[in-house]
């Protein structure tokens, strides 16, 4: 699913304003949930067709405001059903709204969505979340955008920031906090 045009802020200025300012990031959050439902509910409905024999053999993986998608839907499975998706993968989920408490828990990515959740961090602080919420949590180079070998040069670039600097690299260094 593509939703980058909903979820990404409109174009600003480097100075003055920030994501939280932005109208459609709210908008695109409260949306977030009832695509998390639906991701729920298809689901359920595999398994109800016997196409899913069990909830433990699937394996959600979501980017950014996607990544407590799958949680929402990890949720929903396991509200419904009292069973749990095998394994969650959040990568860089998204820090806005969700790290100042402003996102009730049933929407934010953590360890109760899953039988096996692990977040990679590449963006902690800026648009990430830095907080780690998974059973096990990965800082890329530190987990911050600006110490990612891609983004180093390209920081004050703003579309850099925006759009997350998600080039692919040689290798992948992590340094274990």
């Amino acid at each position: 699913m593509e939703w980058g045009a909903l979820s990404s802020p409109r174009p600003i200025s480097p100075i003055g304003n920030t994501i939280i300012e932005t109208p459609l990031y709210p908008i695109t959050i409260l949306a977030s949930k009832v695509v998390g439902r639906r991701v729920g509910e298809f689901l359920l409905f595999l398994r109800k067709e016997g196409v899913l024999p069990h909830y433990e053999d699937v394996q959600l993986v979501g980017l950014s405001l996607g990544a407590h998608v799958v949680g929402i839907a990890g949720g929903y499975v396991k509200n419904m059903t009292n069973q749990v998706i095998g394994h969650i993968i959040g990568l860089d989920p998204a820090g806005p709204f969700h790290d100042q408490g402003l996102v009730p828990k049933s929407e934010v990515l953590d360890k109760d969505k899953a039988d096996f959740v692990e977040i990679i961090h590449t963006g902690a602080g800026m648009l990430g979340t830095k907080v780690p919420r998974g059973h096990i949590d990965y800082f890329a180079n530190g987990g911050r955008s600006m110490d990612q070998p891609y983004c180093k040069d390209r920081f004050l670039d703003i579309n850099s920031l925006l759009g997350g600097c998600f080039k692919l690299n040689k290798g992948i260094q992590i340094k274990f906090l």
